[in-house]
């Protein structure tokens, strides 16, 4: 106890400080994250306005990922609000380069490199699929198809020195990332109603999938750790198991599937690495939060707190708080930051901070992305709530007795 109020009274490093709280303790702060993934940062159009709004003229503009659009964030946003995150990720393989292409009616297209096709229509928010490329597969299709190489050179280019610069040169907490997900990659590959179909009519299908997904991304992970595993904290992977309202497959299913992919992955990397894991998992992902952290997940994100089961998040945190950590859940996405009054936003806000910080476990980041539509004042307007109520220990009465109607 002395020592968790030792650590709160003085002022942390970023790096320190996130992984107190993934130690769930509570450090001297709430630990915040825009842009350490590219599920919980904000989209290049909002991010644009959010610098005009701030009178932040030039500096880094640009998309850092093509799918959903998101933002190159400016490091003078970093510094304004105090972000403890950076994110680092593999690259592309020498073979592959994006090309865009327009069709006669506005469409963009783009291939990525395991060839999924995907297309964002003129004023569109993101690049969706519209074509892909193992449709109606069979065994021998898996073998026949050209899979990416995991250990083209071309992933590892000048990564060890991005990685050792931002470990020497700042103080954040360094996030990483191979892109690794097996359920969503292989509906990518195959089609979402041909996925759902084989997971139960033809799982053979399936584990074969699994089976050279797993050799990918164990291999380029492996190559990966040993230019960045001494310089990075958080290892980062997404794949959402779970929608709005449930499981997109039973949990029998994805126990005999999945889970033995995932520990796999989770024993490789922890040997290799002294990372904590943190999970990307949209929807109702309290369904699998035993799931994972018995094989070795750490911290989940983005804590969708509209979903069934979601909402409670002082529930949440009282039966799950002393196992994970919630990477997310600061501020409602769906429905409060894009369509809410600045005002509402401050509540939203104060709600989410009594309810998950207290004893640490905590890193506040809106859930999933920062989307176009919503307005830089709301922006500032959460930022600037939390840091009224972010020192530790957080004063959960005084909050709690905000929140009651008057």
């Amino acid at each position: 106890m002395r020592e968790e109020k030792n650590m709160a009274e003085k002022t942390m490093k970023s790096r320190e400080r996130v992984l107190a709280a993934l130690a769930r303790q509570e450090p001297d702060r709430i630990p915040r994250d825009l842009g350490g993934s590219f599920t919980s940062t904000i989209h290049f159009e909002a991010h644009h306005r959010l610098k005009e709004y701030l009178g932040l003229a030039g500096g880094t503009e640009g998309v850092g990922a093509m799918m959903s659009q998101t933002a190159l964030i400016d490091p003078r946003i970093i510094d304004k609000f105090g972000f403890d995150c950076l994110s680092l990720g593999s690259k592309p393989p020498s073979t592959w380069k994006l090309r865009v292409t327009i069709d006669d009616k506005g469409y963009k297209f783009y291939t990525d490199e395991w060839k999924v096709v995907r297309a964002c229509p003129e004023g569109g928010f993101y690049y969706d699929i519209v074509d892909y490329p193992l449709r109606n597969p069979t065994l021998q299709d898996l073998e026949r198809f050209p899979w990416p190489d995991p250990l083209d050179k071309g992933r590892f280019d000048g990564l060890e020195q991005a990685a050792k610069d931002l470990y020497e040169n700042t103080d954040k907490c360094i996030v990483f990332t191979t892109g690794a997900s097996f359920f969503a990659q292989i509906g990518y590959l195959m089609g979402w109603e041909e996925f759902y179909r084989s997971l139960v009519a033809d799982q053979p299908l399936i584990r074969g999938f699994i089976e050279r997904i797993l050799d990918f991304h164990l291999r380029l992970m492996d190559k990966a750790l040993d230019h960045v595993g001494k310089y990075i904290q958080v290892f980062y992977l997404s794949d959402d198991l779970t929608h709005q309202h449930g499981l997109f497959a039973r949990k029998k299913i994805l126990s005999d599937l999945f889970m033995p992919a995932y520990r796999k992955m989770f024993e490789a990397l922890k040997s290799k690495a002294d990372a904590k894991i943190l999970f990307h998992m949209c929807g109702a992902s309290h369904l699998m939060f035993d799931d994972l952290t018995q094989i070795g997940v750490d911290a989940f994100n983005p804590i969708q707190v509209s979903s069934d089961g979601m909402e409670d998040t002082a529930l949440l945190k009282g039966k799950y708080g002393n196992r994970l950590t919630f990477w997310g859940g600061g501020c409602d996405t769906q429905n409060v930051l894009p369509f809410g009054s600045p005002e509402d936003v401050r509540r939203e806000v104060r709600r989410r901070v009594a309810d998950l910080s207290p004893g640490g476990g905590f890193v506040f980041c809106p859930v999933h992305n920062i989307q176009r539509d919503v307005s830089p004042q709301n922006v500032v307007a959460m930022y600037d709530e939390l840091s009224r109520w972010d020192r530790y220990p957080v004063q959960v009465e005084e909050i709690k007795a905000t929140l009651q109607p008057i």
